[in-house]
């Protein structure tokens, strides 16, 4: 197995695990790897799961997996069209489902994302400073016309293009719900059982959202 430099720099590993749902990302998928092979602190697994790609998508991740043993590819069947929310928590549970180490903190990230090589340790800090943060993310920002424009998102809720959870809370509110508003439904979760949830407004947690 090669290793390339990325992996020899992150020799911190955090015990988290994440879960990307794809369906034909060929497009923006390489630079979200870029992203993610390129942070400080790596996660012990980040599994793509591919529902019913027809473009490169697969193929992607098969290259950046020879290159990180921590990158695998989880295919699903085609169901022959994009199914939201229901679809995408589906994907994401069954990726979870094949998690092989012993996660405390899962994170669920699209694949049209970039961010900086500090996310996942500002991440995991913010977790430590705060016992009773449940989840997280940072805010979004849409590059339009050479300018950021920022996503408006009250701070107590978290970005479902990339956020995170710690496992009692995760497990606590049951997971995600197979709904379209799945990333709103479980941040109200969490606050109900007793949670702190947030978005941070952090440099090194600035979320880029590339959707054509």
């Amino acid at each position: 197995m090669t290793h390339s430099h990325h992996d020899a720099g992150a020799d911190a590993v955090s015990p988290i695990v994440i879960i990307s749902p794809v369906r034909n990302e060929e497009a923006l998928l390489p630079n979200t790897i870029a992203s993610m092979t390129a942070q400080s602190v790596r996660p012990a697994e980040w599994i793509l799961v591919d529902d019913g790609s027809t473009d490169r998508t697969a193929e992607i991740v098969c290259e950046a997996a020879l290159d990180h043993d921590w990158i695998r590819l989880v295919k699903r069947e085609n169901r022959g069209h994009r199914k939201l929310g229901g679809g995408v928590v589906a994907a994401f549970e069954d990726g979870l489902g094949k998690a092989r180490s012993a996660w405390r903190f899962v994170g669920k990230l699209d694949a049209d994302m970039t961010f900086g090589p500090n996310y996942v340790k500002r991440a995991m800090e913010r977790f430590e400073e705060n016992p009773k943060l449940g989840s997280m993310s940072g805010k979004v920002f849409r590059p339009e016309e050479g300018r950021l424009v920022e996503e408006f998102m009250i701070d107590d809720m978290t970005a479902g293009q990339f956020k995170l959870w710690r496992r009692e809370c995760f497990e606590e509110i049951g997971g995600l719900v197979r709904e379209v508003m799945w990333d709103g439904i479980d941040f109200h979760r969490a606050r109900q059982a007793g949670w702190n949830t947030r978005s941070f407004k952090d440099q090194d947690l600035v979320l880029l959202h590339h959707r054509l």
